[in-house]
């Protein structure tokens, strides 16, 4: 058998070694819960991380929507305000009928004789104001003169 003396030694090395195997437990549950820790703080983090980002998202999101929905409106504004003639073949609305004389001819007459020279339109013997028929001289229009020549030389030609 065993001296007392390698009994002793064998004893202190079996506590020594069951020291180590108790520190050694001690340290892995340390370090384990120390990593269990990191794990939640780091699952925490990206958690708040993910919410955050999901809330700039949805904001995003939101302020896309207005976006389309503004600029939808005023697309909608912009058709309204648009004429119907706009868009059409010779800027003529389709479903009107067509105008004989153009789109923008005067309904009425422009004034009135004013088919009519200048001056035979402002003839004084038509207009019932003047009190003194004018002799025919006085009456021919230089227009018409400057055109046509004098009556006196239409008169001393034809005989």
């Amino acid at each position: 058998m065993m001296n007392q003396q390698a009994m002793a030694e064998r004893q202190a090395r079996i506590e020594r070694e069951a020291a180590t195997q108790r520190q050694a437990v001690e340290e892995r549950q340390k370090s384990s819960e120390q990593q269990e820790a990191l794990q939640s703080q780091v699952a925490m983090e990206q958690r708040a991380a993910l919410e955050q980002q999901a809330a700039r998202d949805q904001q995003e999101a939101l302020e896309q929507q207005k976006d389309m929905e503004e600029q939808a409106a005023r697309e909608q504004a912009a058709l309204a305000d648009q004429d119907i003639v706009h868009g059409t073949l010779g800027g003529r609305n389709a479903s009107l009928p067509h105008t004989p004389l153009g789109d923008r001819d005067a309904r009425g007459e422009r004034h009135p004789q004013y088919e009519q020279g200048p001056m035979v339109s402002r003839d004084p013997r038509l207009n019932q104001k003047t009190e003194q028929p004018l002799s025919e001289t006085e009456i021919e229009s230089p227009w018409r003169r400057s055109i046509q020549g004098t009556s006196h030389e239409h008169e001393e030609e034809a005989p």
